[in-house]
């Protein structure tokens, strides 16, 4: 096993734990117990446990989304050709950036075009990414 592997399990079960939380509110839900409280809305109509099931799926979606995007936002994904730098391994982009890789596992090698999960950051040396997975291998880099 490699040093980020563990990491991504623990970020998958994370995330898999904050997404079921909006299925378990629905399933809680579902079913009205016998001694429900319906209160009334302001035109003297009861709210049905449909409309109050409705609104806990509702809110359920929102905070599940926000979670989702803000444990999404944080990662960046990059994908290029691994090649040998000053500083150790860089990736190059199509876009011709390249980025000084830092906490690169030991199957990241020269000439292969590989994806990444991580962050951009700023360094003395310039431009670098964080790693914290590969995401996909596509083969051996092209000569241009």
């Amino acid at each position: 096993m490699t040093h980020s592997q563990p990491s991504q399990l623990v970020l998958s079960r994370y995330r898999k734990s904050l997404l079921a939380i909006p299925y378990f509110l629905v399933l809680m839900t579902a079913y009205p117990s016998t001694a429900q409280f319906t209160p009334t809305g302001n035109l003297g109509a009861p709210i049905g446990p449909g409309a109050v099931a409705g609104a806990v799926v509702v809110l359920g979606a929102i905070a599940g989304g926000g979670i989702y995007l803000a444990v999404h936002h944080s990662h960046t994904s990059l994908n290029g050709c691994v090649n040998e730098g000053n500083h150790g391994l860089r990736v190059t982009t199509n876009s011709g950036m390249s980025y000084e890789l830092l906490n690169a596992s030991a199957e990241v090698r020269t000439g292969e075009r590989l994806s990444f999960r991580g962050h951009r950051i700023k360094t003395a040396s310039g431009p670098a990414f964080q790693v914290d997975h590969i995401s996909g291998h596509h083969g051996a880099c092209s000569l241009m």
